[in-house]
């Protein structure tokens, strides 16, 4: 599952498209943000998910939406892959509790091919740890 807040769409579909284009992935995307608005869906679709994709920004951390999502996700135990997007935020508050002592891959830094071959490195490492159900 990917979890972004709607203004980082184009980053986050980008990926979304990599990961099913591999077949290797099943990977839940929401394209129009209709959890914001429909929870029960985003639960639904946690319950589905082993690995979920925290894509954050700024405006991930000030969404009450994916506040939800992120804390559900740490209330369901899977297992949590933080993604940078903005190269000038750090996350802050409930969003560093979740994502503080984790692997972040950031896209912010580095070009798009390099920062989803990081990405599959970590989450192939989550799988093979069992972490992922």
């Amino acid at each position: 599952m990917i979890s972004y807040h709607y203004s980082d769409k184009e980053l986050c579909g980008q990926i979304y498209d990599h990961l099913t284009a591999s077949s290797f992935y099943r990977v839940f995307f929401d394209r129009e943000h209709a959890h914001e608005i429909l929870p029960n869906m985003m639960a639904e679709a946690m319950e589905k998910s082993s690995i979920v994709l925290i894509c954050f920004s700024s405006e991930y951390r000030e969404s009450y939406g994916c506040r939800l999502a992120a804390e559900y996700a740490e209330k369901r135990q899977r297992s949590i892959i933080p993604v940078k997007l903005d190269e000038l935020y750090c996350p802050t508050g409930w969003l560093n509790n979740i994502v503080a002592n984790k692997h972040c891959i950031d896209f912010s830094k580095f070009n798009f091919n390099n920062a989803y071959a990081n990405l599959i490195q970590q989450i192939d490492e989550v799988k093979m740890k069992g972490n992922a159900r």
